[in-house]
């Protein structure tokens, strides 16, 4: 059982990873929806161009931040992590108002938005749990559904 943290089999750090492959899978669904999109419409316009050189920024953020989780572990990494992802979680905000704003009906690329920032608030939540063991002793166990403060 995944929750089960006496018999765990992949740490809470791995998990947040995970969730970060999973985004980065969905940007990559996004970065192709609107290049395609791009290409199809032929609009040619500036705002394409720097959405898509805005999406292949987060891309390359979503390619390298898993690695950086199984590589650093310090506790400010670590809360960093967790501040940047939730920040990502936040976003959904900005995907109600294109949702409302757009003279797109809801499409696609909504949908995805919506899927990447519902996903980050997840992982986020995950990752202030993972902040926190950082401050953990080793030899402390870890009981379910108890404060870590």
């Amino acid at each position: 059982m995944m929750n089960d943290q006496s018999n765990e089999q992949f740490s809470t750090g791995s998990i947040v990873a995970q969730g970060w492959i999973l985004m980065c899978l969905i940007l990559v669904a996004m970065l192709a929806t609107q290049f395609m999109n791009e290409v199809i419409c032929a609009q040619g316009s500036e705002g394409g161009g720097v959405r898509l050189k805005v999406m292949a920024a987060l891309l390359v953020l979503h390619a390298f931040v898993p690695m950086l989780i199984y590589t650093f572990s310090a506790r400010w990494f670590r809360w960093a992590i967790a501040g940047l992802t939730l920040l990502l979680g936040a976003l959904i905000v900005h995907a109600f108002y294109s949702v409302i704003v757009s003279p797109v009906a809801f499409d696609i690329l909504h949908l995805l938005d919506f899927a990447h920032h519902g996903l980050a608030i997840w992982v986020g939540c995950l990752a202030f749990r993972w902040a926190r063991e950082a401050g953990r002793s080793d030899n402390r166990p870890v009981i379910p559904g108890a404060s870590t403060c």
